[in-house]
């Protein structure tokens, strides 16, 4: 029975992930409608690291919660929910850095055009 469960666990999880992960496309195909967006978010770069980041992370989510068919009872339940842990926790991480870096790449990018501004008059 705990076979079950772990595997219905990992179907659930990469499917919610998937969703995820699917309709994550959509904000950051926009991400580079911004002018001020630096070089990174604006041919993709960021963008596609951070789908990649976010698909890692379900794929070692799910890897984690297939682990709990080796285990009985509780136990069980707890090593599935920490392969939910590990998939919010990437998701977080992942995002987290994606803005961090997307705005520092704005500010550079901004930099660099006052810059040629102040040069050009």
């Amino acid at each position: 029975m705990t076979t079950v469960l772990a595997w219905t666990n990992v179907v659930a999880l990469l499917g919610v992930g998937g969703l995820f992960l699917l309709f994550a496309l959509i904000p950051f195909a926009m991400a580079n409608d911004d002018p001020r967006c630096g070089p990174l978010v604006r041919y993709g770069f960021l963008q596609l690291t951070a789908l990649g980041g976010i698909g890692a992370s379900l794929l070692v989510g799910a890897w984690v919660a297939s682990g709990a068919a080796d285990h009985d009872g509780w136990t069980a339940v707890g090593v599935g929910a920490a392969g939910w842990g590990v998939w919010i926790g990437g998701l977080v991480l992942t995002m987290a850095g994606f803005f961090g870096v997307a705005a520092l790449d704005m500010a550079v990018a901004e930099r660099r055009r006052r810059r040629r501004t102040t040069t050009l008059d």
